[in-house]
């Protein structure tokens, strides 16, 4: 910041931030029509919906971002380990070709979100281990039950 005029300085801060604030905006976008499309896609159809998506998005991003620690390393880590948490299990699983059905896809994500919030956010563990190790572990927990389940006499209808 030394090295340039102070109108330059302000260029490159001014570029900066668009650059941020473009890129928010469209992870925000691309997460509403997400949600409105795929996961409910009987609102898909509604103007007004699609906007309180868009708006319940925003406001948590919002949320986060207020409560959240100052540093932008662990947001990112944080919410990379939600992610692998959530589809690592069901991709490994895909990777070698085993059957998943929508309700234990849906299951061991959950859970592995779950279990990676729970262990940063709840028992403050990610210091020893990194959330994603439990969280993936759960994801394949829950689909080694189901698959012992389904298999079981006990349980066939």
């Amino acid at each position: 910041l030394e090295l340039l005029p102070i109108v330059l300085v302000g260029l490159m801060l001014a570029g900066l931030f668009s650059a941020t604030i473009s890129t928010a905006d469209s992870q925000i976008l691309s997460c509403s029509a997400a949600l409105t499309q795929d996961i409910f896609p009987a609102v898909a159809q509604s103007y007004n919906l699609a906007k309180v998506g868009t708006i319940t998005v925003t406001a948590v991003i919002l949320v986060i971002a207020l409560t959240g620690d100052n540093n932008v390393f662990a947001l990112v880590t944080f919410s990379w380990s939600a992610l692998a948490s959530g589809l690592g299990p069901l991709l490994i699983l895909r990777v070698w070709q085993q059957p998943v059905t929508f309700p234990t896809a849906i299951a061991m994500m959950g859970i592995g979100i779950a279990t990676a919030l729970i262990w940063n956010l709840g028992l403050h563990l990610s210091s020893a281990i990194y959330e994603v190790l439990p969280g993936m572990a759960a994801g394949i927990a829950v689909y080694g039950i189901v698959q012992f389940f389904s298999r079981s006499k006990l349980f066939r209808f």
